[in-house]
């Protein structure tokens, strides 16, 4: 059975880390955050105090921050800058986020620069880290043929725009025939209250139900227009309670193995150095 979580803000800016925990997400996804690394870092940890796993997610802008997202050097900046600033913190790391670009042409990318990606965090954590790739959102499970999931722990997709069991099903199903574990990083709606209540309710027992998914982290727990549990105000939408009601109906076998840690041992040495160095 899947563990769910959810997306949050890069700085919990809008959902506190004790919120997430009354959620019962034992997952939350974050997306790096170099240029707001403190108050990351902040984040983060009061989500593990919580007995929360944090995915560290790395899209296009987190790339940017370190140079051209195309290049390789870049790739090396961020990736020895991650695990110098995360180690310790995350338990699993995702390099890309939908380079297949589907909905989100901006963030398309060539194989090459995926691979890369891949390569480069691979090589930088070793086997310290859970590492997941690469967020797909197209829903073709053929996209994978010239990835290297030799290099992955588990294959991360996207399926957006699945409005029945059967379809979101046939979908796992095709990713499950990989060969790989999978993690469902981003799935949501973006729609009124009840409606998105009810579609996540479907989606997550759908999901939860299945041996081959680890986990699952909906999109998206903080305030985001109508795709989030919170409201502008700060008060929570029905979401949230759907979202906790599916999280407490029976309790996941613990099926994601991730690196043990310590977290009250965590301190980045020099960490404004390391900071200012990249």
């Amino acid at each position: 059975m899947a563990q769910l979580g959810v997306n949050v803000d890069k700085t919990g800016a809008s959902i506190l880390a004790k919120d997430v925990a009354w959620l019962s997400a034992r997952w939350a996804r974050v997306v790096a955050a170099p240029d707001h690394v403190m108050d990351q870092l902040a984040f983060v940890r009061a989500l593990t105090q919580h007995g929360i796993k944090v995915l560290l997610c790395f899209d296009q802008d987190a790339y940017r921050t370190f140079g051209d997202p195309a290049e390789s050097y870049t790739w090396r900046q961020a990736a020895s800058w991650g695990k110098a600033v995360y180690r310790g913190l995350i338990h699993a790391l995702e390099p890309t986020n939908e380079p297949d670009g589907e909905g989100h042409e901006s963030s398309a990318e060539p194989i090459e620069c995926v691979n890369g990606k891949i390569q480069v965090h691979r090589e930088t954590w070793g086997a310290d880290i859970t590492l997941v790739g690469v967020g797909s959102v197209s829903g073709q499970a053929s996209y994978y043929e010239n990835v290297r999931t030799d290099l992955l722990d588990a294959l991360s997709i996207h399926p957006y725009a699945q409005w029945t069991p059967e379809s979101l099903n046939e979908m796992l199903d095709r990713h499950a025939a990989l060969g790989l574990p999978l993690w469902v990083t981003e799935v949501g709606l973006d729609a009124e209250d009840e409606r998105q209540a009810e579609f996540l309710t479907w989606t997550l027992e759908t999901i939860k139900q299945r041996s081959d998914v680890q986990m699952c982290t909906w999109f998206c727990a903080h305030h985001y227009g109508l795709w989030g549990m919170v409201r502008a105000d700060g008060s929570w939408r029905s979401t949230a309670e759907a979202f906790r009601r599916v999280a407490e109906s029976g309790e996941p076998e613990p099926t994601v193995t991730v690196k043990a840690i310590d977290v009250s041992s965590h301190q980045p040495k020099n960490l404004t150095n390391i900071i200012a160095q990249h």
